[in-house]
């Protein structure tokens, strides 16, 4: 259960960021220079990013762990992926600091920045923190992540500072990251340069292990059909009390790329496995209509789940942007 963080807490981290904000690291620091601060407590780093140019737009990113340094790696190949801009938005799992406008504040934060007497001047001066968590919508920090964010801010400032003085160099040209660690044997703590870890966005390569079901698959006839499929978050919030954040839904879309009509679209509650999705399309597909012609996607989880047995099956899997999908899942989320 999330725990509301306290004013003072707020507050601390208020004062923290604006601290940080004067020293504008943003000059300097581009989204992919990251920081790597190891906490006294954590068994793994968090990473800092500094996203945006700093004129206007500006904001910080903080990852936890190597599974956070994924989240970030998919963000930096999105682009590459085809992977639509809202997908690798809210996919991802990250604390966020926001500089906007005092008309963008999220309603909790507004109330927050009112109740502890802090105010900013200027559009894309005015400061707020979300938490986002892939499969959610992102929410407020509770007291958990703005604990962390205010031991983390407090030496991403301390690192900002050396490599302002040049008491430190540190090639992120060259895959370097600026470390500042807690060495628990000295009891103090150490600055450095080195290279960033090697950190990929997992996603399982899966195999069905039903031999029987595998040859059946492998024996059905051909059909004249290319199918689509594709995941993606949709525009709505829903509100369940089984979960304590508001839930994001994700879209599985399934389109017959001849007629461009949708073979069918299902939402996944949270629980719901990505991978399974749409295996068990596959299977029950290629068990009613025959072995298609060929499926396109552009989502790794859907190559993760159907590489395998379309391998087997003699189908093509191929890489594909996927306009007329996007298309489609456009006019239904404006609907």
């Amino acid at each position: 259960m999330r725990k509301k963080a306290s004013l003072e807490l707020w507050k601390e981290l208020y004062e923290l960021a604006k601290e940080l904000n004067a020293l504008n690291p943003w000059k300097f620091l581009g989204d992919t220079d990251l920081l790597s601060i190891g906490l006294e407590d954590d068994d793994e780093p968090v990473f800092v990013s500094f996203t945006g140019d700093g004129d206007p737009l500006k904001g910080i990113a903080v990852y936890e762990g190597l599974d956070g340094l994924g989240d970030f790696a998919m963000v930096i190949s999105g682009e590459e992926l085809n992977l639509p801009p809202e997908y690798v938005a809210y996919e991802q799992t990250c604390l966020y600091t926001y500089w906007g406008n005092k008309e963008d504040l999220p309603p909790e934060s507004a109330e927050i920045l009112k109740q502890i007497g802090v105010e900013f001047c200027g559009d894309g001066e005015w400061i707020f923190f979300l938490s986002h968590n892939n499969r959610f919508r992102p929410c407020i920090l509770d007291e958990r992540e703005a604990t962390l964010m205010v031991n983390v801010y407090k030496n991403v400032i301390m690192a900002v500072r050396a490599l302002l003085d040049g008491t430190i160099e540190v090639h992120f040209e060259e895959g370097e990251c600026l470390c500042r660690a807690y060495d628990h044997e000295s009891k103090t703590w150490k600055m450095f340069a080195q290279m960033l870890p090697d950190a990929e966005k997992a996603f399982p390569s899966i195999q069905i292990d039903d031999d029987a079901l595998r040859e059946r698959l492998n024996e059905r006839p051909p059909v004249d059909i290319e199918v689509l499929l594709d995941f993606n978050y949709t525009n709505t919030v829903v509100e369940d009390e089984a979960y304590d954040r508001p839930v994001h839904p994700l879209l599985f879309l399934a389109v017959d790329a001849t007629n461009e009509e949708i073979i069918t679209a299902e939402v996944l509650n949270p629980d719901e496995s990505e991978i399974d999705m749409a295996l068990n399309f596959f299977v029950a597909f290629v068990e009613q209509h025959g072995k298609m012609k060929a499926i396109k996607a552009r989502n790794p989880w859907i190559f993760g789940a159907l590489d395998d047995i379309c391998q087997y099956c003699d189908i093509p899997l191929l890489q594909d942007p996927l306009e007329i999908a996007e298309n489609i899942e456009q006019e239904m989320f404006d609907l």
